[in-house]
């Protein structure tokens, strides 16, 4: 295999084949590499972990170039996995060589000058040591700050050198993820998901649920009188749920106690509990488990709001029935089994933590619990949808109260990078207060966002940061023109603005959009900067979806790819995708703006910076499924900028920015081939991938849904490396 039969290093390499290059050398003398490493994998960037699946086949080759002639009696690669408990040597049960060169089958035991060999190797389905407990598949990486044990999957390409003398070693490791599927769901749930229409309950859907026996929630209220509420839970089933999805729940509560059954309805409590159990016994369920080697984490906890059956007289007087869902978060690992560490999850119904309720049970003893299984994926063609109400399962709500609440830590928390004196730019002009009269006149469109701080920080730049990939101001001569969808309060565009105008950039142009009864808000904020701001700041009204609003700006400021003044070069958006009926028009919008005039196949499009983040996951997935048709898109990556040359400063690891906020922040650009399709009228379709590909037959991308498995790849953290 031949350098130019590799792909070049690129940050855009599609995450659903083994197409992302890695190179890893090792020097010799004068730091002259003499051992390369060549790989393929999964991985987004070459700067990331490599990332394998279950079943891939990985491919590669290695070089090594003597500059004088040396005795090497052998070259091998090792496909080696362990377990590693702290103290302890670790536990290797994978350890797979192939042989790439040997002197015994040489007509010389010395090398010289350049040689490659190249290789394939398919990850096998079970360890290649035997455990006396049976047949396991291969575990995924595990590796987590304060861990006492990790699972670490890596090469080993080994130079031998023969008797006496020590063979060299290139070592890498890599991030293995096998993928889980769910089991769908019963008929009638699934055609409630397709059809966006309530669940039914057990009563009608009888393979859809398990209903668990009675139990009694009892306790002491203001320590004055004893409390007895009859609880009966209902979980769907089958009891496998993917990350990303909701765990739909049912819950009765019973009892003449009046004031007893509302305040037991208003905070019932079911936990997703994660357990982690370690050591030799950590499949036997029946050994009882010690606090040394088991470890449990709350991960997730549902929430309930009020049935629609709760209207009749008996109801209301001595029954409260709730619906209720537990969103599995991204962040969640899926469950696995394996001698010596296994990763498990339980639901379980405990009493409910209210102030003046003492429950007559320990507070951590589950009345109900229910082993389940958390997978990767959700099976074939299945995409569950959140049935909460807005201000229960989402982040995001339009009530004002609810919006205030997040303000309180909101403007400081996601400026995990920024010092103290960066800050007072953005609060002095729209903190807390303004948000507050701002929500009050104008509702969410008033709230500054989560994503838009983390989107903040991308485009100024940080000074221990580095990006990938950075967002980068041309020269002079090469005007920006940046256009932002739903700007909302305009913090974000104005903050660049901002930037701009103290560069000298007066030739810049920052356009900020929303609905037309927004407008008044961002004229508000952009005239608290000045006039000198306003110069290089428009306010145009752009509903999503409106081709008229996107072709007035492109007639008024003279935005035509290929004829006007000006090329549109950037598009930002900044926490926009979160109401299903808004994705869309959403997506239509940016199809709009990277269409002509504003684009054509023989213009360079504007880059699409989406700051994203996660809310009801199971909502959210299909824009990016349509959005993945007619867009290439990557996440930008970050690691700590340092001085320091030692080798653990200089190999620091890239990951996501933005991963410890659920947030995203993508750089995407229109796919050259799409700019001939037609775009179709209807938004099911659109979001049904109709007319992507020249075809109408219904299709989806599947980049973010890897991304998130990626995400859950994630090797060790910098400082541990």
């Amino acid at each position: 295999m031949s350098d130019h039969e590799l792909p070049e290093y690129s940050a855009r390499g599609p995450l659903n084949s083994l197409s992302c290059r890695h190179k890893l050398v090792l020097d010799g003398a004068k730091e002259r590499p003499w051992l390369t490493l060549y790989l393929r994998s999964r991985a987004s960037s070459p700067k990331s972990t490599p990332l394998f699946f279950d079943k891939d086949v990985i491919k590669g080759k290695v070089l090594v170039d003597l500059d004088k002639p040396e005795t090497i009696k052998g070259v091998s690669i090792t496909l080696r996995a362990g377990i590693t408990a702290v103290g302890q040597e670790e536990d290797v049960f994978l350890d797979k060589t192939c042989t790439l060169w040997s002197a015994s089958d040489s007509s010389s035991s010395k090398l010289q000058g350049q040689h490659e060999w190249s290789f394939q190797m398919a990850i096998p389905n079970e360890p290649t040591s035997k455990s006396p407990r049976g047949r396991f598949p291969l575990p995924p990486s595990f590796s987590e700050r304060a861990s006492p044990t990790y699972i670490d999957y890596r090469f080993v390409v080994t130079v031998r050198r023969g008797v006496l003398r020590v063979n060299n070693t290139l070592t890498t490791s890599f991030s293995y993820l096998p993928r889980t599927v769910a089991k769908p769901p019963s008929m009638l749930r699934l055609y409630a998901y397709q059809e966006g229409s309530p669940l039914l309950g057990p009563d009608v859907d009888l393979e859809g649920w398990n209903i668990y026996p009675a139990v009694n929630i009892q306790g002491t209220l203001f320590n004055t009188r004893s409390v007895d509420v009859q609880c009966t839970l209902a979980v769907a089933k089958p009891f496998t749920y993917a990350i990303g999805s909701p765990i739909p729940l049912l819950l009765t509560l019973q009892s003449r106690d009046m004031q007893a059954l509302d305040l037991i309805a208003s905070r019932p409590l079911v936990q997703l509990v994660r357990t982690l159990a370690l050591g030799s016994d950590a499949t036997d369920e029946s050994v009882q488990r010690r606090s040394n080697n088991t470890f449990s984490t709350v991960v997730g906890q549902a929430v309930f709001w009020p049935h629609e059956n709760n209207s009749s007289p008996i109801q209301r007087s001595e029954v409260r029935l709730l619906r209720g869902e537990l969103h599995v978060g991204t962040n969640v690992k899926p469950g696995f089994s394996f001698p010596r560490f296994v990763l498990k999850y339980d639901l379980n119904l405990l009493p409910p933590r209210i102030s003046g309720f003492s429950p007559s049970t320990h507070p951590n003893e589950a009345l109900v619990s229910q082993r389940v299984t958390i997978t990767s994926s959700n099976a074939p063609g299945i995409i569950p949808v959140s049935h909460a109400p807005p201000g229960y399962a989402d982040d995001i709500d339009a009530d004002y109260n609810i919006a205030t609440g997040f303000l309180e830590n909101g403007d400081q928390r996601f400026f995990t990078h920024v010092s103290t004196t960066q800050q007072p730019s953005i609060h002095s002009h729209f903190g807390e207060l303004a948000q507050k009269d701002a929500i009050q006149k104008y509702g969410i469109a008033g709230r500054v966002w989560e994503a838009a701080y983390v989107l903040m920080q991308y485009l100024d730049g940080l000074p221990d940061i580095e990006f990938d990939p950075p967002f980068v101001v041309p020269e002079r001569s090469t005007p920006l023109t940046v256009l932002e969808l739903g700007s909302g309060t305009g913090v974000v565009g104005i903050a660049l603005a901002r930037k701009l105008a103290a560069a000298g950039r007066d030739q810049d142009r920052v356009i900020l959009t929303d609905l037309e009864d927004v407008c008044p808000l961002l004229q508000e904020n952009l005239e608290r900067h000045g006039a000198s701001l306003q110069r290089l700041v428009d306010v145009r009204p752009l509903a999503w979806g409106c081709v008229e609003h996107a072709t007035r700006i492109a007639e008024e400021l003279g935005l035509h790819g290929t004829t006007g003044q000006r090329r549109l070069s950037h598009i930002l958006c900044s926490d926009l995708v979160y109401f299903p009926e808004l994705l869309a028009p959403l997506l239509r919008s940016l199809l709009h703006l990277t269409s002509a005039p504003f684009g054509t196949s023989h213009s360079t499009p504007p880059d699409v910076i989406i700051s994203y983040k996660i809310r009801s996951l199971s909502k959210e997935t299909q824009f990016w499924n349509a959005f993945g048709l007619w867009f290439t898109f990557t996440p930008v990556l970050e690691r700590r900028r340092t001085n320091s040359l030692d080798s653990a400063s200089l190999h620091a690891r890239w990951r996501r920015f933005g991963e410890n906020a659920d947030t995203f922040i993508f750089i995407a650009q229109r796919r050259e081939e799409s700019i001939n399709w037609i775009i179709p009228d209807d938004d099911q379709a659109l979001l049904g991938g109709v007319g992507a590909q020249s075809t109408e037959s219904r299709k989806s991308d599947d980049t973010f849904e890897l991304m998130l498995l990626m995400g859950m790849s994630d090797g060790k953290d910098e400082d541990s490396q």
